[in-house]
């Protein structure tokens, strides 16, 4: 028993076999293979891949933009009450530097501290919350470096060869959408999940920075803030969760059914007994129900 167990453990490595041990796997649950082609399913993820990226792409581009151009965000901000509480948190901000530019701006490099810093000095007259105009002039600055002619060009092309290419193998995942969706879906997700826990890491820098400055209506306002993050991050960690735990589910239960299937056609079930001199699988019948 140890002899055959250590022989199971050398012959497992991660190596060129295991992935195609896995697409020999996950293939048929995706892809219907038609006579005389092969399913192309790893061509497929790729596209799939590339489709979502470029998508998310446009809906962050998107956001970038309604967050730099509608004033309602201003209500989610507490409102600067005088003037030198404005100048003080500027101060602050611009203390910090690159490092501590209301956690946004800190994230875009020279050019967004540079705009924000911009925005403190000129708000110091305005009514408008200076964390929405930090928020504001740090996504205008990050979506003027992103929205230009090659990134949309890049993105564009993507976008539009993915789509190109499910077209032409439809007829190959014909009846598998549900799986290619929950698919995509979940790439989506797994983006969005990454993308917040960045985004988190840079409130809570902002919070230390503010804590350190002693500055209490900036460090309010960075707490208003992180709990709006909060209300955005957990439905989508949560739906992320949910969407994986289907997917596999719904993938486990085609496995069960196919290979049960397979155990049961031909008699095969007797070339698998245990006693059978012909098979080195252990209780195969225990195997499935695992």
């Amino acid at each position: 028993g140890k002899t055959a167990a250590k022989d199971a453990t050398d012959s497992f490595s991660f190596d060129g076999s295991l992935v195609k041990r896995f697409l020999e796997v996950a293939e048929p649950y995706f892809v219907t293979k038609l006579p005389g082609e092969s399913g192309g399913f790893p061509l497929l993820l790729v596209g799939l891949l590339i489709g979502v990226a470029a998508a998310s792409f446009f809906l962050y581009l998107t956001v970038l933009y309604l967050i730099n151009g509608t004033p309602a965000l201003a209500a989610f901000f507490p409102v600067a009450k005088a003037s030198g509480a404005v100048k003080a948190a500027g101060a602050a901000v611009a203390g910090a530097g690159t490092a501590g530019t209301a956690g946004v701006a800190g994230a875009l490099g020279k050019a967004g501290t540079a705009s924000a810093l911009t925005a403190t000095a000129s708000v110091a007259g305005s009514s408008k919350p200076f964390a929405a105009v930090v928020v504001s002039s740090a996504s205008g600055a990050q979506f003027n470096q992103l929205a230009t002619e090659m990134n949309l060009g890049i993105a564009v092309t993507a976008l539009l060869g993915a789509c190109t290419f499910f077209f032409t193998r439809r007829d190959a995942i014909s009846g598998r959408w549900l799986q290619w969706g929950l698919l995509g879906f979940l790439f989506f997700l797994l983006l969005c999940v990454t993308g917040i826990t960045v985004f988190i890491t840079y409130v809570f820098r902002a919070i230390d920075n503010l804590l350190i400055a002693k500055d209490e209506p900036g460090f309010y306002t960075q707490v208003y803030f992180f709990m709006g993050v909060l209300v955005l991050a957990v439905p989508t960690i949560a739906t992320y969760r949910f969407t994986r735990q289907t997917l596999a589910r719904l993938w486990r239960e085609y496995l069960t059914i196919l290979i049960l299937e397979r155990y049961f056609e031909n008699r095969t079930y007797y070339l698998l007994d245990s006693n059978s001199t012909t098979t080195n699988i252990d209780n195969p019948d225990q195997r499935i129900s695992e």
